[in-house]
This record gives C-alpha cells, sequence and structure tokens, in this order.
C-alpha cells in the first residue's frame, strides 16, 4: 500500500465530522521521502487537521511536509539535486541517452564496454579520474541477441555476475516488451533489488509490439524510461537505429536520420553517434547535449582478440582530416603570413614575384587580396605599388590611400576598394 493510502486510512479514524469536511480542501502528494500535504496558506481552522496529519506520520514512520496549495518550483530543490554524470559531459545520471549508427558500426559492442567501465570502476574514455565505485547494470535485450551479449561478455572480460536481466513471466531467453504493465513492474522490481547504475535497452526498436513512427505508439515507453531514469537515479542507454542512407549521402549522423517519430530524440538529453570516420575507423561523436557542451569526437580503436573478434575498445582524441582549401584561400594564407613577416611591408611586384616561385599565379594573389579585406592595406600604382598588414583601427583605410599614394580622400569612396591597377 502507498504512504499516501496508509496514511489517509488513519486520518479516515482520527478525524471527527467537522475536520473531514476541511480536510476536503487538503490534496497530499506521494514522494520518494515521505508525502506533501498541499493545503490553503493562512486558514486557521485547518491547523488541527494538520496537527494530527503529523500524528498520523510519526506513527507511521512517514515523513510529512506543509506546502502551499499550489507547487511552486523551489519545492524541485528537495526532490533533485544537481545533475549527475556517469561519464562527464556525456553520459547523466538521472536521464536517456541514445547510442545510434548505422547496422555493423558497433554501437551494442561500444556500450557493452561503458557495462566493462561501469561494473570494474573504471575509466571512461579520455577522462583521468575512474568511477569511485564499481556498481551494478542492467541490460534488457530485446533483439533475441542473448548470446552475442554473453560470447562478447567473455572477451571483454566483464563482471558477468554485476550485469543482471530481467526474468520476463520465469523466462530469462524472454524479451520484455515495454508495452505490457506486467513486463514493466519486472523490470521496476528488478531496478528495485540490485540498484544499478546503468540500465541498458538494446534496442528501442525492438522494446515493444508497436511501431516508432507514431507519437501516441512510442511516447509511453519513452517516458516509462525517463522515469524510471529520474526515479531511480542512474544513467539509462537506449540503442537505436538509423533511416537507411540514400546512395552518395553522408554517412554522418544527424537527428533527421534518426527511425522514427521526432519524440524519440526529444525525450534523450544526450544523443551519441558511432559512425565511420574519414580514414575508415569508428568514431563517436555527440550529436546532441542538452546538459553539457558537445565534446569533442572520440576515436574508437577495437582491440582484436586472436579469434577475430572485439575484446574491448581504447580510445583516442579525434583528428579530423585537413580542410580542403581552394588555392585563393591558401593564397590569401602565405600573403598574410609573409606580410606580417615584413613589417614595412612589400612592393607589389615583389609579392607576384615570390607568390609565382610558392606555386600561385598572379590572379590568385589579386583573389586573396578580396579575401583578405581590411586585414590589408594596399595603394600606389605601378612600381610604387604595395601591400601591408592593416595598422590602424579604421576599415576605410583602402579609401584613404589615393591611388596615386598621396593621401587624400577620395569621394564618394566605397568600403574595401581600391584603384589599384594591377
Amino acid at each position: 500500500m502507498e504512504q499516501r493510502e496508509r496514511i489517509l486510512k488513519i486520518l479516515n479514524k482520527k478525524l471527527n465530522p467537522s475536520e473531514k469536511e476541511l480536510f476536503k480542501l487538503v490534496s497530499i502528494e506521494n514522494r520518494k521521502d515521505g508525502l506533501t500535504v498541499r493545503m490553503p496558506v493562512g486558514l486557521i481552522s485547518l491547523e488541527g487537521v494538520w496537527e494530527k496529519i503529523q500524528v498520523a506520520g510519526t506513527e507511521l514512520n512517514i515523513n510529512c511536509v506543509k506546502a502551499g496549495e499550489y507547487a511552486t518550483l523551489d519545492e524541485l530543490d528537495s526532490l533533485l539535486g544537481d545533475i549527475q554524470w556517469l561519464w562527464n559531459g556525456w553520459i547523466p545520471k538521472g536521464f536517456v541517452t541514445m547510442v545510434a549508427g548505422d547496422p555493423g558500426v558497433g554501437k551494442s559492442a561500444v556500450v557493452q564496454h561503458f557495462v566493462k567501465i561501469v561494473t570494474e570502476g573504471g575509466t571512461f574514455p579520455l577522462t583521468q579520474e575512474p568511477l569511485p565505485y564499481a556498481s551494478n547494470a542492467v541490460w534488457i535485450d530485446t533483439e533475441a541477441s542473448q548470446q552475442i551479449l554473453k560470447v562478447r561478455a567473455g572477451l571483454m572480460n566483464i563482471n558477468k555476475k554485476k550485469v543482471f536481466l530481467p526474468v520476463i513471466n520465469g523466462d530469462l531467453l524472454s524479451q520484455a516488451n515495454l508495452g505490457f504493465e506486467q513486463d514493466r513492474q519486472q523490470i521496476i522490481n528488478l531496478i528495485e533489488g540490485v540498484e544499478p547504475e546503468l540500465l541498458v535497452l538494446d534496442s528501442l526498436g525492438g522494446s515493444h509490439a508497436k511501431g516508432e513512427n507514431k507519437v501516441e505508439d512510442i511516447r509511453p515507453i519513452l517516458e516509462f524510461l525517463a522515469l524510471l531514469a529520474r526515479d531511480y537515479q542512474m544513467a539509462v542507454i537506449i540503442v537505436h537505429h538509423l533511416n537507411k542512407g540514400k546512395d552518395g549521402e553522408s554517412t554522418e549522423v544527424s537527428l533527421y536520420r534518426l527511425r522514427g517519430s521526432t519524440v524519440i530524440p526529444a525525450y534523450c538529453r544526450s544523443i551519441m553517434a558511432v559512425e565511420k570516420s574519414h580514414n575508415g575507423t569508428n568514431l563517436l561523436r555527440m550529436v546532441k547535449s542538452n546538459l553539457a557542451l558537445q565534446g569533442e569526437p572520440i576515436s574508437i580503436i577495437p582491440q582484436i582478440s586472436d579469434s577475430g573478434d572485439i575484446a574491448g575498445f581504447n580510445y583516442e582524441s579525434y583528428q579530423p582530416p585537413p580542410s580542403k582549401r581552394n588555392r585563393k584561400e591558401l593564397c590569401a594564407d602565405w600573403a598574410y603570413k609573409l606580410l606580417k613577416e615584413n613589417d614595412e611591408g612589400l612592393p607589389l611586384a615583389s609579392l607576384i614575384e615570390q607568390a609565382q616561385h610558392a606555386g600561385f599565379t598572379r590572379q590568385n594573389l589579386y583573389s586573396a587580396r578580396d579575401i583578405l579585406g581590411d586585414r590589408i592595406t594596399y595603394g600606389g600604382t605601378g612600381s610604387a605599388a604595395y601591400w601591408n598588414i592593416t595598422k590602424n583601427d579604421n576599415a576605410t583605410i583602402n579609401n584613404i590611400i589615393g591611388a596615386n599614394g598621396n593621401g587624400k580622400v577620395k569621394k564618394n569612396a566605397k568600403p574595401n576598394k581600391s584603384n589599384t591597377k594591377r
């Protein structure tokens, strides 16, 4: 029996008829740490009722807290603490995290490695401090892949006694259907029994009998998972699939590629993608984070066993490929660097000659001038033409320098333009 029902049963005996009438103005709400009793503020006649509520709470060893008729934001301070992290910046406690990716990229294997870290009190990728202690984990398999789970756990040397599985209707190999109340209750019983730090659902698509595209079908599943994470202050990771990519489409994961209704990513406060990198290896990349700045991508390097299976992972900071810049942009970088090394500037003729030696054309150099804009000044004609680094905080410097370099302001000058002859 819930605490609320227990105290109502006692109060029904303790309150006299007039107090029972007054009690109609009172509402009682269940909390994990007791009961919140709401009653109108300043109504003296209710004080006697409140005293009997306190007495009943003491008899039942239930903490009763008096509150105003309407809930306010400050009440959350007593219910919710600061955001806690399983993996700082990546996997929050109390919320749902998603790991998504194309088939075959190793989503489940990476998440299983996270389970290893949790159950042995290890260190998450690129972090300095290990977890404070080894914890339990719950794994809910919905794709009839328990044998893969078992084999991979052996290869990764996971402590299998700390990874708990729900036994649905007395069958260890049965798959949980989160659309069924009895299956949900068995999962709750397991969580309350083993107090895990991490619950994994692999995968979301197999967790119920209905589809993923209709909000009314998928919302109850996600709401259940979100409430589990919040109420038991654990991290919940769901493994999810993507829509099939089109030929020639980028392999990069985005929110638009997630399979199913848009309500799915809405319930996930952190979304990670496992995807192929430019050099053919896999990387872990943050796609969405509501609770922290998005972390930099991480390279995933599999540890391969003698049998050719994945036995674990190493992680490194991901090094993106060099940006593909055109000749004009490369010339702009080259010219700016050269001008910075020559404090007094350089004649245009010398710049053209050096640019040609560096592999740039005269046209590349003039295009570079347009790219650099106000970062450089230029003026003069013929052999007197020169370029220099802009030293004055004046966006119209190139309009003040005349075509003949006499320093007179040109009439009707337009910003960033010069009559310098080529």
